[in-house]
């Protein structure tokens, strides 16, 4: 894994919680990086070995659109359901 993929995957792991999401363009932009450099971001997560531990199915298009996942889409959809779910779960 390269610096920047660490980078990339640890500030988003850092930033973006259980149940959140954020898009690449604000996940750039908390590295300090240029509107350029979202694909170079796109390319850390695709590289992402970890997908249960770092979380990069927490990131959307800018659009909130469901966007790419090495794990499929199907399977981004249903962690996302899923965190989403347990946050409304009364903790008793």
């Amino acid at each position: 894994m390269s610096a920047f993929d660490r980078e990339v995957l640890l500030t988003l792991e850092a930033t973006t919680g259980y149940g959140w999401t954020t898009t690449y363009g604000a996940l750039t932009r908390q590295l300090g990086r240029t509107p350029a450099d979202a694909r170079k971001i796109g390319g850390a997560l695709a590289r992402n070995r970890l997908l249960m531990l770092l979380p990069c199915h927490r990131v959307l298009g800018a659009d909130g659109a469901l966007t790419g996942y090495a794990g499929g889409l199907p399977a981004k959809r249903a962690l996302l359901d899923l965190e989403s779910a347990d946050l409304l779960l009364p903790l008793g």
